[in-house]
């Protein structure tokens, strides 16, 4: 079952078969860590999704995070529930 995770998860090279990015959570579905984008910290489409929860945790209304990085909506609350899970799962460990 975890192989069957894996390859789920991951994106691969159509030419190579090489993973090329991969999902940290299957079931967070725009979060990458790309190695080609951010140094491979996870993003949604470029940007960091850590930026993202800071500029909520600040106050930031969501649509206007949406706005300023060209995200929908869907994108911003992703990004902010996989900051929640990482530090829930760092607490945990």
């Amino acid at each position: 079952v975890p192989a069957k995770r894996f390859v789920q998860s991951a994106e691969f090279s159509p030419t190579t078969g090489i993973v090329t990015r991969i999902r940290p959570f299957a079931e967070i579905s725009d979060v990458w860590l790309d190695p080609q984008r951010q140094f491979g910290e996870p993003s949604i489409n470029g940007t960091p999704t850590a930026v993202i929860a800071e500029q909520y945790r600040a106050g930031e209304d969501p649509r206007v995070i949406a706005e300023a990085y060209e995200l929908n909506d869907a994108e911003v609350q992703q990004a902010i529930r996989y900051e929640l899970v990482r530090a829930d799962r760092a607490s945990a460990a």
